[in-house]
């Protein structure tokens, strides 16, 4: 009798598998399709053509160079670089960056704790389904190292290297995720001292970490003389950001930002309570959200931005998991150091179980009421353009007009389109010189807001004496008065909805 309930039970188990496996391997199909048919339309813009160019054009001393100029490490442009230099076509990092998001929501739906349908929400909710897949930025492989990180966690301290490795790599995928890297470092020391695991490979994963800190510090610590200071771009503390990158992390594309505030502090409450008797997972999340906070409040930050926090309570409550009842699915969070403060708070808490449900109950809402922001992005990729720089390319290449020189002004709005033309620079009124991505200097920085249409206008034709050909690139029409010298020829602006980047060419009679 107890064998043939055993039987009918492991039976009913291996049902449960097998049916859960056919639902999140169609959720990756009509993900993995749905997103590429974007992709394939969506035309990036200035910060996704420009890692290309850098990647394309620049050496290797020049590319180290431009990290600091950038305040932007290098592992994204590194991994387009063998591909760019060996002249693969512009799409190629279009369809590396898609596979990476393709392999996070792999690892989401097979690897994560988390139940089907928080699974099915995260990876159709807008961040995954739209902001970190198809607007091509250095994110994606900071995403993939992170779930990657979540499922090694529990074996931290058996393969101490691997898991360093991944964190010293992560130190240098974006500067946004740094402190991610940093406060799982932390965490990583904290707990190894006192647990008292002082091996060999332990201490040579703190001491791999310690080296991906000082890499980052290389590229992006040691700031030219003649770079962009922060000042100068007019950073200053502002709370208010930080009210508005809650709001953009937990409720992305919902209402006006002001009446969200008290949901986005309840939902940042509600996720602490959920790690609230787990030291590390809990002191990684704080450590990441104190980290983003304050680089919001200090130098703004848009949407893009915001979703780290969202992927880091992903993250947190991935790794601190729930150990309590065998059998599960939740993963066993491996040794961790206590703390008797936290054990005297759990006896006063529900249990972490209810308590990490609770959380991904939260988790569960939020992700429901991005769903719709994704689809529209989606509808409105395949309607419009996202910035109009393919447009004009193709204009431009249709009718052989990559033979003539192209002066520009505006050169951060021009870039998107050099991709499409291969081999061709555009002499950039603001340093006066041919080109194709731009150093991030003070002269440069200081021409493109100080210089006028009509100043940029004048050095081009001091550049470019009249009697010969010459196209002019600009992102805005030209000032009345203009009309007899310059004949616009076509323009690239009513068509975009994602981007400030209309272009508008003219020739010059």
């Amino acid at each position: 009798m107890k064998k043939n309930q055993a039987n009918a039970g492991l039976k009913e188990d291996r049902g449960k598998a097998q049916w859960r496996h056919f639902l999140f391997g169609l959720a990756l199909v009509i993900y993995a399709l749905a997103t590429f048919n974007t992709m394939l339309a969506h035309e990036p813009w200035r910060d996704e053509a420009y890692a290309w160019l850098i990647a394309r054009d620049a050496d290797l001393v020049e590319f180290f160079r431009l990290r600091a100029y950038d305040w932007s490490p290098g592992l994204w442009y590194l991994i387009l670089m063998p591909f760019a230099k060996l002249a693969f076509p512009y799409l190629t990092m279009s369809i590396i960056h898609w596979l990476l998001a393709v392999a996070v929501v792999a690892f989401i739906l097979w690897r994560s704790p988390f139940s089907p349908l928080t699974k099915l929400l995260l990876v159709f909710s807008y961040y995954l389904f739209w902001e970190y897949v198809i607007s091509v930025r250095v994110y994606a492989v900071s995403i993939l190292l992170l779930v990657i990180l979540a499922q090694l966690y529990p074996e931290r301290f058996k393969r101490p290297i691997a898991y360093a490795a991944l964190i010293a790599l992560l130190f240098s995928a974006n500067m946004h995720v740094s402190g991610m890297a940093a406060a799982l470092s932390a965490a990583y020391v904290l707990e190894a001292v006192r647990l008292r695991y002082f091996s060999r490979p332990i201490i040579l994963g703190g001491i791999l970490m310690g080296l991906g800190a000082l890499a980052l510090f290389l590229q992006v610590g040691i700031q030219p003389a003649d770079c962009v200071r922060g000042e100068t771009q007019g950073w200053s503390f502002n709370a208010s950001r930080i009210y508005q990158a809650l709001v953009g992390a937990f409720f992305v594309g919902v209402g006006p930002v002001n009446l969200l505030v008290p949901a986005g502090i309840v939902m940042f409450a509600l996720i602490f309570w959920g790690l609230a008797t787990r030291p590390m997972p809990c002191l990684i999340f704080l450590g990441h959200t104190a980290f983003l906070l304050y680089v919001f409040a200090k130098t703004g930050g848009g949407v893009r931005h915001h979703g780290l926090l969202l992927i880091g309570t992903m993250f947190c409550l991935w790794i601190a998991g729930s150990p309590s009842r065998p059998g599960s699915g939740f993963p066993r969070a491996g040794p961790e150091a206590s703390w008797r403060w936290l054990e005297s708070l759990a006896r006063k808490l529900p249990d972490n179980e209810a308590r990490w449900r609770a959380a991904a109950a939260a988790l569960n809402f939020v992700l429901l009421v991005s769903l719709p922001a994704g689809v529209m992005m989606h509808n409105l990729e395949h309607k419009h353009d996202y910035s109009g720089g393919k447009a004009m390319a193709g204009f431009i290449t249709a009718n052989h007009l990559e033979q003539y020189p192209i002066a520009a002004h505006r050169d951060a709005a021009q870039i998107s389109l050099l991709p499409y033309l291969p081999g061709k620079q555009l002499w950039y009124a603001t340093i006066g010189a041919y080109g194709t991505y731009y150093r991030q200097n003070q002269q440069r920085y200081q021409a493109f807001f100080a210089m006028t249409y009509a100043d940029a206008l004048q050095k081009i034709e001091q550049a470019f004496p009249a009697g010969s050909p010459l196209l002019i690139l600009l992102d805005a029409p030209l000032p009345p008065g203009h009309e007899q010298k310059y004949r616009l020829i076509h323009k690239v602006d009513s068509t975009v909805f994602g981007s400030d980047e209309r272009f508008y060419l003219y020739a010059r009679f």
